[in-house]
C-alpha cells in the first residue's frame, strides 16, 4: 500500500495568531505560543505549542497543546468563537 501524503494547510503560522487545530482526535481553537524545538529535533518537522484559555465555575486556566505543522487546520477568523461539544 502507498503511504498517505501529509498536507500542510497553513504554510507559515505566526506566533500570537489564533488557529484551528487537531489534537487527539478532536478540533480546538487556540493561540500559537511558540515553536517546540525539542519535538522538532525528534520528529524532524515543525512543531508548535498552542494555548487554549478555559474557564469553568469562575476559574480560568490555560491549557498547552503540542501540535505538528500538519495538525494546524486553518487560521481562525476575527471574532470567531469556538464551542466545544
Amino acid at each position: 500500500m502507498a503511504k498517505k501524503k501529509k498536507v500542510v494547510a497553513v504554510k507559515k503560522p505566526k506566533i500570537g495568531e489564533k488557529y484551528i487545530f487537531n489534537f487527539a482526535g478532536g478540533t480546538l481553537m487556540g493561540t500559537l505560543k511558540c515553536r517546540s524545538e525539542k519535538l522538532e529535533e525528534f520528529y524532524k518537522e515543525p512543531w508548535f505549542t498552542m494555548t487554549v484559555e478555559k474557564g469553568s465555575q469562575g476559574h480560568n486556566r490555560t491549557m498547552y497543546y503540542p501540535v505538528s505543522i500538519y495538525g494546524i487546520v486553518r487560521k481562525a477568523e476575527d471574532g470567531e468563537v469556538w464551542i466545544e461539544k
